[in-house]
């Protein structure tokens, strides 16, 4: 999904995962990580099918709208950003910056409307 992303817009940041699935054999002790024995493959594959939506979605609007909703919502591994930072980070008014955001969000929206995930 991220390759497909990299493909489709080369020289554009990946969109962070913010899950990562990894064997219990390779956990120590000491590492910090949340365990949810109580999800099974159907959700995992959900999951898997719910980011994938949404990083073809980032790669097909335009890069403002994207990289806005990827700044307030920390979609690359990042902190949100307030919308002032981030309309310092776009060099643009922090009104467009809404804008971005309401019309992204739309985009968002309406294609998990459109597959019946909303």
């Amino acid at each position: 999904m991220c390759a497909a992303f990299h493909d489709e817009n080369p020289g554009r940041e990946v969109p962070y995962i913010p899950f990562e699935v990894v064997s219990i054999e390779d956990i120590e002790e000491s590492s910090d990580f949340l365990i949810c024995e109580d999800i099974g493959p159907e959700s995992w594959a959900i999951y898997n099918d719910v980011w994938d939506l949404i990083v073809k979605t980032l790669a097909s609007m335009p890069e403002t709208q994207s990289n806005t909703l990827i700044l307030l919502y920390g979609l690359d591994g990042k902190p949100p950003a307030t919308r002032q930072e981030c309309a310092a980070i776009l060099n643009v008014h922090r009104n467009t910056i809404k804008e971005y955001h309401e019309r992204g969000l739309a985009a968002l929206k309406a294609v998990f409307v459109g597959d019946n995930l909303a």
